[in-house]
């Protein structure tokens, strides 16, 4: 099987997966789940750039040489792939921080996250909601394994038009977040 045959598999089952479980919440778990990542995203715009700078001294870049190869960035910015590695990183650091305190805050305040009854409202919004849900998370995943200069993980990803859809079309996030993160680096993807 190629690399993108497996990568869709995985897609799928991963959507599947999420979606199911988003059908099953409650109305306002939906809501939540979907304000929180955008109140996520836009907490991590703001503050990437100074945690980027504290990562630097703390979590080694993966897997870079001169001589790596990757898969969906010119050789122009090969000399910078750190600096974007750790904006990443960091965006990526304050994505999940968003995301765990939003479970804490679900867990304290809701006596049951799934609902008894199925609703076709429901049914329809959770499905909307897991979509969503499923999509930003993939677009992350691969676009921060686009990042590392691991042979494997590149070998995996080049020619995979899996990944690369995630990657360079994804709706608002491919443009926004390369533009964030290879800001007074280069030109985004």
């Amino acid at each position: 099987m190629s690399n993108t045959t497996i990568t869709l598999i995985l897609v799928l089952i991963f959507f599947a997966l999420t979606i199911m479980d988003y059908s099953r919440r409650t109305f306002g778990v939906q809501l939540l789940q979907v304000l929180s990542l955008g109140v996520s995203f836009f907490v991590a715009k703001e503050y990437f750039l100074p945690l980027a700078e504290k990562l630097e001294l703390i979590i080694p870049f993966p897997g870079y040489s001169m001589t790596s190869d990757f898969s969906y960035y010119p050789d122009a910015v090969l000399t910078n792939m750190d600096v974007i590695y750790y904006r990443a990183m960091a965006f990526a650091l304050i994505l999940v921080g968003v995301q765990v305190i939003k479970s804490f805050i679900l867990y304290l305040f809701s006596p049951s996250k799934y609902r008894k009854g199925q609703g076709k409202v429901l049914s329809l919004g959770g499905f909307i909601t897991g979509f969503i849900t499923a999509w930003f998370t993939l677009f992350f995943v691969f676009a921060i394994l686009s990042l590392l200069g691991l042979e494997g993980v590149q070998g995996f990803l080049s020619h995979n038009s899996v990944a690369e859809f995630f990657i360079r079309r994804t709706p608002f996030l491919t443009h926004e977040v390369f533009n964030l993160w290879f800001a007074g680096i280069a030109l985004a993807i």
